[in-house]
Formats: C-alpha cells, structure tokens, sequence
C-alpha cells in the first residue's frame, strides 16, 4: 500500500509540473522588479545584443547563445544552415521517402493524387517543390529554397487536389531573405532562424531559447504565437493552476505543494502584454532537484501579429532537455535579475515607413490587363477574360513575378468538332488585375 501510494505521488507530481512547468503556492505578491545585487549578473550585463524573433526585438547578453525552436510563416518552416549546398541530395533523399510513404495508401486512393513523388521548380533560383501524400485527403506539398548556402524548407499540407496552392507557396519562397543573427530588418514581416520574410501571413508562430554562458543550467525560452479567430482560454495559467492544486490535495502531495517557494504570482504588465507572472522554487522530491521555474504569459489578442500569445519561461537545474536535474547554479535573487533584465527588453520591432510608401507607389492599377506568358506585375487576384468556359477557377491569385498561365478550356460544341476528336484544352488568354492582395505591405 505504501509503494502504491508514493507510485501515485510520483505521477501526481510529474503531471504537475508538465501541465504547468511550474507549481502555486496560496500566497500572492506584487510584481518587485529586481535590482543588481551581483557582480556576476552586472559583469554578464556589461556587453549586450540585440536580435530578432518574430515582429519583436529582446537585448540578451553578448555571450548567450541563440537556440531556435518551431516556427511558422502560413506553416511550418526551418532553416538548414548550409543546406544550399546539399539541396541535391537531401532532395533525392526527401523523394526517395515521399515514394515509401506513399506505398502505404491504397492504389485506388491514389488515383485522385497524380503529382505524387513529381518534382517541380519553383519562382526562386534553385528552389525545389515537392508533391508528397500520407493519406487519401489531399498532397503534402514541400518547398525548398536555397538562399546563399542555406536551406529554407517548409511544408503544407494537407492540400485537396483540387486547390492550386503552388502560386501561394511561390510567394513566401519569394519573400524569405537571408539574415544574419545579430541583422535587424527595417521592413514588415518575420525574423526567423537564418532569414526573414516580408510577408503578412494569416499565421505565424516563432520560438526561441537562450542558453547562458554564464549558467550552464538555466534555459530561457519565448514562444510566440499569432492567435486566430480565438483566444486560448484553456492555457490560462490561474485555471491550470487552481486544476494543479485539487490534483496536489488528492492525490495527499498537499505538503509539498506548500513547501514551494513563491517570490511572485500575480498579474503584470510586460511592455504592451497584459499578462500573468509566477515566480517559484521549487524543492526537490526524489531524483528532481530543487529549481527556479518561472512563467509569464499574455494570451494576446484575435488575428493581431503584434499581439500574439506569448509564453515566457525561465528553469534551472538543467540537464539536457530535463529539468530539476542539476543542483541550480544560480542563487534566488540572480535568477529573479536575470528574468526582469531580459523580459524589460521585449518590444516591437520598428518598421522604416518609406519602405511601406515605396510599395504603394509602385502598385500596379487596378484594370490593368496582361497576356498568357507575361509575368505578373503584381501580386493579387487576377481574372481570366476568355468568353469560353474555364475548367478550373476564372480568378486567381498570383505573385509578382510570376509567369502568367494559358488556361484549360471546355472543347467546343458542336458534331464536327466531337468527330474529329477535339478535346479541352489550354489556350493564351489576357488576365485582369481585380484585387490587391491584403496580405502584402502598403496594399490597402
């Protein structure tokens, strides 16, 4: 019965601190911002630098190293340094797995997804497209771009048959610009790991950790998150909380929940972010060490890239990927120091207005009509001016640049024309421009 009761404990605690990385204690204090007390923190801060993640900016100190976690620019997109070079072979080899992948899907399935293993060229120089399927539903599309000697892979999927997705992935390959880590863009758009993209994306995700040279242990980490249509209730720190400590009290760890440390746990204002701060020391407990383990987190605003949710965290006693694996390196008052020092810092990053009047000056009108090979002038939704009936969509949506399509016409009617066997086919036509797209800079 007492092995059975501290098993039980064990799964309570870890269920704990993987629901909310960190626990509560009942007593609440205000927010007090930390002054310097250490020669080691005040040394650290000494030199700083200031990157780019996302929309924002963060000073950190000069030695702490970047680490860069999941991002996404419309979906999921990473960065391979020096991939460019290689973009041959990780491409045979990508194909290779697409061709086993696709084998589990029923032949019959895979009917309705001709592109399956093709490889087409994109708008870039050297830029890879790739039609891939797990499933019936519609193709993983992957996109390789290499800029200099690095790779900008991204994937989307699942994409029906039946949607022309590929001018969509055009554009963002088309946007994405190298950068250099410490390089702070003056135009709209998104740092990630090894670039940047001019683009205003329906969704956007960029995620960062710091790992200090100073404390080997202590892992620092901001996600970034653009919200859609709704806010994510079901991350609210107090809710996850208050479910933590009913779980605590049953399961008869109450005690050690007490014996948490809190240095705060409250509401706080972190630049534009309303949001909430939670502070704690946690004891050890079997082979856990005790470990800082602090949160801020702002669940933002609806469809607003510069209020995104946001989920700051900060643990010592890092091993690894594992917390509360390591005596922590650093005292109470450092760890709170470093927290506020780096946190104050968060901010916009500022956009180089010219940049944006720049692009509304060279728009294209509207009315403006161009020919079946031509490239596109402008990015936005242009519409085919053939009187004949078009097999696929009448307006559609391309980026600058882009080459123009002929399009796939109905066969003509009538008894000669079906004895002789003519079938749909694809025509040069002109296109109209209609619409600026919303999604570029200065179109509005």
């Amino acid at each position: 019965m007492i092995a059975e009761n501290l098993a039980k404990i064990s799964v309570v605690i870890l269920l704990i601190c993987v629901r909310i990385g960190f626990l509560e204690a009942s007593e609440k204090n205000s927010v007090k911002i930390m002054n310097s007390h250490s020669k080691k923190i005040e040394d650290m801060f000494v030199n700083t630098r200031t990157i780019c993640f996302g929309r924002f900016l963060l000073d950190i100190p000069l030695k702490t190293t970047v680490v860069y976690g999941p991002a996404s620019v419309e979906s999921e997109i990473w960065f391979k340094k020096n991939g460019g070079e290689d973009i041959e072979k990780i491409v045979s080899n990508r194909l290779t797995e697409i061709k086993e992948e696709a084998g589990y899907i029923p032949i019959y399935e895979k009917e309705a997804l001709p592109m399956i293993g093709k490889l087409v060229d994109g708008v870039r120089d050297g830029q890879k497209i790739l039609f891939g399927a797990v499933n019936s539903v519609g193709y993983v599309i992957e996109s390789f771009t290499p800029i200099g000697t690095g790779l900008f892979i991204q994937r989307f999927g699942p994409v029906p048959p039946q949607v022309d997705y590929i001018s969509r992935i055009n554009e963002i390959s088309n946007k994405i610009s190298a950068r250099l880590e410490n390089e702070i863009p003056l135009e709209s758009g998104i740092c990630i790991e090894g670039g940047f993209v001019a683009l205003e994306p329906l969704r956007e995700r960029v995620t960062i950790g710091l790992r200090f040279h100073e404390f080997s242990d202590v892992r620092f980490s901001i996600d970034a998150h653009k919200n859609q249509n709704r806010l994510p209730l079901g991350s609210n720190p107090g809710k996850l909380r208050e479910e933590a400590r009913l779980d605590a009290e049953a399961s008869g760890v109450g005690n050690f929940f007490k014996r948490i440390k809190v240095f705060r746990n409250g509401n706080r204002q972190l630049g534009i972010w309303e949001g909430e701060e939670i502070a704690t020391r946690r004891p050890a407990y079997k082979e856990d060490t005790d470990a800082h383990e602090f949160r801020f987190y702002s669940m933002g605003a609806i469809n607003d890239a510069l209020h995104p949710e946001l989920d700051i965290r900060f643990d010592s006693g890092v091993r690894g990927n594992a917390k509360a694996k390591l005596k922590p390196s650093i005292t109470d008052d450092e760890a709170l120091e470093i927290w506020d020092r780096i946190i104050n810092t968060i901010r916009i990053r500022k956009v180089n207005e010219t940049s944006i009047s720049r692009n509304v000056l060279q728009k294209t009108a509207l009315g403006t009509t161009i020919t079946s090979g031509d490239l596109c002038s402008q990015t936005g939704t242009w519409e085919c001016l053939t009187t004949r009936r078009v097999m696929n969509k009448r307006q559609r949506r391309f980026m600058e640049g882009e080459k123009m399509p002929e399009v796939l016409v109905e066969k003509e009617a009538g008894l000669l024309r079906t004895l002789m066997g003519e079938k749909n086919h694809f025509v040069a036509i002109e296109w109209r421009l209609i619409q600026y797209d919303e999604n570029v800079p200065g179109q509005s």
